[in-house]
């Protein structure tokens, strides 16, 4: 019997970080035969076509879906919760892994289905110390893979972690055939792009977060301006996004609007162009309609563009206050361009890796968000190395670049990690979990329960005798309802409201409720309910 793995993610159509990673694994995955593959795929409705020769089940709904109201109900549906349980149902796992931030998968750590899967988990550990209820989750799961080796060591060294559940490192990669030199010039390249060919390019690939250091990366690109007029700072990124940097205001204060270039992708003609600010949309150079707007997620290149793009840099530069791996800097180490980046966490382990220049931090703090240590580099030290690149011979520079292609390909491949995966899945027993062929286990709705005066005790009661999974005590759902019952308050949103054992038993109600009846399904194998006609037919294409 071959093993069934279903990957959630967001999705392997798209192109992001997670996306790239979804669809090379699983690709190599299954082109093993050696398994049954199936994705939860989260940013994908029904109406997104397929090409993907493994089952997928679509998380998404469009606005004119009668289940719209339903998705939008809950933050937590847009990473799988509402469509979880389900595909479990129909695809009956033996591994279930997840590759993505913490707080993306919380709810399969609590799934009343829990005891049915090897539950495997890749986190995106981009900082340090992690919040608790992320430790918890951490101990929580059969097993823990790494996106660097450093995320591995803080854990065991920060919090001397002694499970026996850490695994080894799955880290991210890029295709090297994609990300590659072109087989011209230099300057004919920048030629074809309407850039100067003796002008220094700068370049910098990132989304508009608040994380990403775009202000400081600007401030000190300005400075370098002042001894050399002819360099320029290529800023692919977005604007407008939510919560992002205001970027005009921050070229015009700066004074630098005209020697920062942005990437413009046509939504009519789907040319893309690299062009100073002008607005959000201009007039497209080749169909003459105002159809050209900024890159973003929405308005997407292609990994062959995107090559082109980095293929205009003279040298990359990596900047923000924390990193899970930082997927710019190793396509650019694969274009074979000299990389700067930050001495902390991930940014360090994956630039050390590659021969990166690495910027010394200037300050760590603690993000209030997030309760991590962050760090802020040290600015004046990154403008030391940018005129020292730009003042060195060509040579020089191509063959700094040639070494981090060559460190790149060393260490960084998605065969390599693949192989990784490989090794996992195959050395799973999955004989040690519950089969889903299993009787049923029935909810005791007979159990009277006992108003005990310690809050521990009465919840830990009804997990024992009414839901009857222990192992859910370990949990931070039970931990949480715990410390509210303590508290007598519990945080929604912003507003603090008061909770009681009457709020906390409704909750767990709720959950012994779902769990009898996924029981219910998964023994009597029952139809899944009409409304997921579309998710279930997709699944079969």
């Amino acid at each position: 019997m071959k093993k069934r793995i279903l990957m959630v993610s967001e999705s392997s159509h798209i192109k992001s970080g997670f996306g790239n990673y979804t669809r090379e694994v699983l690709s190599r995955l299954h082109a093993t035969g050696k398994y049954e593959i199936a994705e939860l795929s989260c940013y994908r409705t029904a109406e997104t076509p397929k090409t993907e020769p493994w089952k997928i089940y679509p998380v998404a709904v469009s606005a004119h879906d009668p289940s719209f109201s339903e998705f939008t109900s809950n933050p937590n549906n847009n990473y799988g919760q509402w469509r979880f349980e389900f595909a479990l149902l129909d695809f009956k796992p033996h591994i279930v892994f997840d590759i993505r931030d913490f707080w993306n998968y919380t709810f399969q750590e609590i799934s009343p289905l829990r005891e049915y899967y090897h539950w495997i988990i890749n986190p995106t550990y981009d900082s340090s110390p992690l919040k608790i209820d992320s430790v918890n989750t951490l101990t929580n799961a059969d097993l823990v893979l790494f996106h660097t080796e450093w995320a591995k060591q803080d854990l065991i060294n920060t919090y001397h972690y002694s499970h026996n559940n850490l695994g080894p490192i799955a880290n991210d990669a890029v295709d090297s055939n994609v990300f590659k030199p072109i087989g011209y010039t230099k300057k004919f390249h920048k030629i074809k792009y309407n850039i100067k060919p003796d002008a220094f390019v700068i370049g910098s690939v990132m989304r508009n977060q608040k994380r990403k250091l775009i202000p400081d990366l600007i401030k000190t690109f300005s400075k370098l301006l002042k001894s050399r007029p002819k360099a320029i700072l290529y800023l692919h990124t977005s604007y407008p996004d939510s919560l992002g940097w205001d970027i005009p205001s921050l070229l015009l204060e700066h004074n630098v609007a005209n020697n920062v270039l942005l990437t413009y992708k046509c939504k009519n003609c789907q040319n893309f162009t690299p062009s100073v600010f002008k607005g959000i949309k201009k007039i497209c150079k080749v169909c003459k309609s105002k159809t050209s707007e900024i890159w973003s997620m929405a308005n997407p290149i292609s990994e062959t563009e995107l090559n082109e793009v980095y293929n205009l840099f003279d040298v990359y530069v990596q900047y923000a206050i924390c990193e899970g791996f930082g997927i710019p800097a190793v396509e650019a180490a694969a274009v074979g361009l000299p990389v700067i980046s930050i001495n902390f966490g991930a940014m360090g382990d994956v630039g050390s890796k590659i021969g990166a220049s690495l910027v010394d931090v200037k300050r760590i703090f603690r993000e209030q968000e997030t309760n991590a240590d962050r760090c802020y580099p040290d600015n004046d030290q990154c403008l030391d190395m940018l005129q020292r690149y730009i003042n060195m011979p060509m040579a020089e520079l191509n063959s700094i670049g040639k070494n981090t292609r060559k460190k790149l390909l060393q260490t960084y491949s998605w065969d390599q990690t693949t192989k990784i995966y490989e090794q996992v899945f195959d050395s799973i027993d999955i004989n040690q979990k519950r089969s889903w062929n299993s009787p049923p286990k029935n909810i005791d709705t007979s159990y009277q329960i006992i108003n005990r005066n310690n809050n521990r005790d009465f919840i830990y009661d009804i997990v024992d005798n009414v839901i009857k999974e222990p192992d859910l005590k370990r949990t931070s759902f039970i931990e949480t309802i715990i410390k509210s019952l303590d508290d007598e308050t519990i945080l929604e949103g912003l507003k603090v409201v008061r909770f009681s054992k009457e709020t906390a038993v409704k909750l767990l109600e709720v959950y012994a409720n779902n769990k009898q009846a996924m029981e219910t399904i998964r023994v009597q194998n029952l139809a899944l309910p009409p409304k997921l006609l579309s998710f279930i037919e997709y699944s079969k294409k």
